[in-house]
Parts: structure tokens; C-alpha cells; sequence
């Protein structure tokens, strides 16, 4: 399954958020629209990973009806079980209205999509010590690493700030 637009939205939240949070420490106006920026973020990203998480279901059960006795699935499940329960959790806690407007949340919640979505980058990293570690393995790993996911930070950057800088009606304050 292509899990591809879930996760170029969430890498582009992993790069403009920051940015924007270091742009708005020195500028006035970014930082009275911060709060909004980041509940929109948030949210945006949010719906991402909730995409993602169906998408990795959906992956998941494909993969135990074609190789239901094989080891693959085996390993299949045990590595997205964690990541499916951490996308989850981010889900959750994103609902609150409080948490998504918090700066440290919101850095909480970039620290754990980038480590759903490096998983396998964290996984060979790890593994790199150990004296089994074949090289040649390599070719097999993709990286998501992609000269357009500038791009997506900086349409992403422009759509969050739009809808945050956007006047609010007296009734909705």
C-alpha cells in the first residue's frame, strides 16, 4: 500500500513547523498567531497520520491474507503494530485544544512522527553496531528522502499560516 501523501504531509510538518516557530520568536506578528498556527498544524498533521494509520491497517491485514504462515508477516506486524499504537496516541492527544496550541506538545508530537516515519532508518542505525549488519543489504532500503518534500514544507508553511493569519469574527473569539 502507497502510504506516500501521508507521509510527505507529516515530513512537511516535521520541517515548517519548526520553522515557523523559530521565524515567530523573531517576529511580532508570527508570534500573536502562533497559537492558531499551530492548532491548524496540528490538525492538519493529525488527519495525516490518521490517514496513515488506515493505510498501515490496511497494509497489515493485506499482508496476513497473502502470507499468513510466513515469517514476513510476522515481522510485518511487529513493526507496524508499535507505530499504528504511536500514530494512535498522537491522534488522541491531538483532539485536545489545549495540547495542540502548546509549542512543546507540538515539538512532542513532530519528535514522534519523525520516529514513525524513520523507523527503518532508527532500525538499520541500530543495527549497524551488531556484527551481523550486512552492507550489501543496503539496495533493499528507501529512504524518504526526496527533493519535493522542500516543496511540501513551504506550500504546507503557506496554507497554515493563511488560515491562522485569516481574520477572526467577533462571535468565534
Amino acid at each position: 500500500m502507497n502510504t506516500t501523501i501521508p507521509l510527505y504531509l507529516l515530513l512537511a510538518y516535521g520541517i515548517s513547523t519548526p520553522c515557523f516557530l523559530v521565524m515567530a520568536v523573531f517576529n511580532s506578528h508570527l508570534r500573536k498567531i502562533r497559537p492558531r498556527y499551530l492548532s491548524t498544524a496540528n490538525i492538519i498533521a493529525a488527519l495525516a497520520a490518521l490517514l496513515m494509520i488506515i493505510l498501515l491497517v490496511i497494509d497489515l491485514r493485506n499482508a496476513r491474507r497473502i502470507n499468513a504462515d510466513d515469517s514476513f508477516y510476522q515481522y510485518r506486524s511487529a513493526t507496524i503494530l508499535p507505530i499504528i499504537l504511536f500514530l494512535s496516541a498522537a491522534c488522541l492527544l491531538t483532539l485536545s485544544r489545549k495540547l495542540r496550541r502548546n509549542v512543546l506538545f507540538t515539538l512532542v508530537l513532530i519528535a514522534i512522527y519523525c520516529i514513525c516515519i524513520f523507523k527503518d532508518a532508527v532500525y538499520v542505525f541500530f543495527t549497524g553496531f551488531s556484527r551481523d549488519y550486512l552492507p550489501s543489504s543496503w539496495s533493499y532500503y528507501y529512504s524518504a528522502y526526496d527533493l519535493y518534500i522542500l516543496i511540501y514544507a513551504a506550500v504546507y508553511l503557506a496554507i497554515c499560516y493563511f488560515i491562522a493569519a485569516k481574520p477572526v469574527s467577533r462571535s468565534r473569539r
